[in-house]
């Protein structure tokens, strides 16, 4: 069951990651994710049979694999490119800390209130998660995309502001070596991202 759903959430990220493409449905690709696996995950509490559970959770864990793009990407967006590499190292701390000190308050949930009680609770970290995107988007809007080196997107003043997009994902290999150069040439002299780039 388990395997299963894992296999799902990995083949379906690359379908997310097409939709994370369009920059317009990222906001609602994420939330949308968020909402959904919480809600499927929650709904196990009421599976009455080992089938349903393991509808409950593939189906959960789909819905994972398509935000995951959608979040890493809107990420991008509303983080200053400076900021990216903190921004980054924050979210998969805090996913770290959720995987180690999660199942700790599910013991003490379970042990208080119950199996059930304890598996619908958990839609609430889910939610949570899902109105700390919309807030985020809300008070750093996205920034508009202007000139696109190939793999990148610039601002107006040029300075690479987004990440590669999915689509790039195949020749990314190929490209290692000369996209810092390209960004090189697309930024304005005295850049802070272009100053940390090796020469």
């Amino acid at each position: 069951m388990e395997g299963i759903s894992e296999a799902l959430a990995g083949a379906v990220r690359f379908g997310g990651g097409v939709l994370a493409d369009g920059p317009s449905g990222r906001q609602k690709i994420a939330v949308g994710g968020y909402t959904t696996t919480a809600g499927l995950g929650a709904a196990t509490a009421g599976a009455t049979a080992v089938w349903q559970v393991g509808l409950l959770r593939a189906a959960a864990w789909t819905t994972r694999g398509l935000r995951i793009p959608a979040r890493n990407a809107l990420l991008a967006d509303i983080v200053p490119a400076k900021a990216h590499g903190r921004a980054y190292g924050l979210e998969r701390m805090m996913g770290n800390l959720g995987a180690i000190f999660g199942p700790l308050l599910a013991f003490g949930l379970v042990a208080g209130v119950g199996v059930q009680w304890a598996i619908g609770l958990s839609v609430i970290p889910g939610l949570l998660a899902a109105a700390a995107i919309v807030y985020a988007s809300a008070r750093h809007p996205a920034r508009p995309a202007g000139r696109r080196s190939r793999g990148c997107t610039d601002d107006p003043q040029g300075r690479a502001s987004g990440l590669p997009d999915s689509r790039h994902a195949v020749d990314t290999l190929y490209d290692a070596e000369k996209r810092p150069r390209a960004v090189q040439r697309t930024s304005p002299p005295g850049d802070s991202l272009t100053e940390s780039e090796p020469p």
